[in-house]
């Protein structure tokens, strides 16, 4: 997990978790990546780890490294499931963001597999109309529409919306849509 030099005190890995989330978006990944490192403990790892691992392999996909996303995405999943077991939300949040990775690599297939796993998986524990279910369906419409099965992409696509319209603040990230 993370070095003692790099590490932030326990009460402030939230923070920086926080503020890796608000620099990337912002387009600043350096000071992303950085902040998400603090937030990795130097103890026995934790939830927040987890979520520390994810931020570093979003860090890398903006930043175009999409083998090291990938790789970081998996250790994330596999540490988040090992940690928390196989039906946590953070584990749907997970297996959806590697999905997503997939869809940005154009590996429809594999993309739409995980991402029906994370559907079903988010709509068991969070329930149909959750935002996360939306935007998890939202990458699959894209990996569907990758695989051209057209009629599912857009049943997807439509569902997505209808949740984020639904359960968001109008203007909010996850309704900006990067579909195809």
């Amino acid at each position: 997990w993370g070095s003692e030099e790099e590490a932030a005190p326990r009460e402030l890995r939230p923070r920086a978790l926080a503020l890796a989330e608000v620099r990337g978006q912002l387009g600043e990944l350096e000071a992303a990546l950085g902040l998400a490192r603090e937030a990795c403990s130097a103890g026995e790892p934790d939830r927040l780890d987890c979520i520390a691992l994810r931020r570093i392999a979003w860090v890398a996909m903006e930043g175009g490294d999409l083998e090291e996303a990938e790789e970081r995405y998996r250790d994330a999943l596999s540490r988040t499931e090992a940690l928390l077991g196989p039906d946590h939300p953070d584990l749907a949040e997970a297996r959806g963001e590697l999905g997503a990775l997939l869809v940005e690599q154009n590996r429809w297939g594999e993309a739409a597999e995980e991402l029906q796993v994370a559907l079903a998986l988010a709509v068991r524990l969070l329930g149909e109309r959750h935002p996360l279910v939306g935007v998890i369906r939202s990458n699959l419409a894209a990996a569907l529409e990758g695989l051209e099965e057209l009629p599912r992409a857009r049943a997807e696509l439509v569902e997505s919306l209808s949740i984020g319209e639904e359960r968001l603040p109008p203007g909010h990230r996850s309704l900006w849509l990067r579909h195809r």
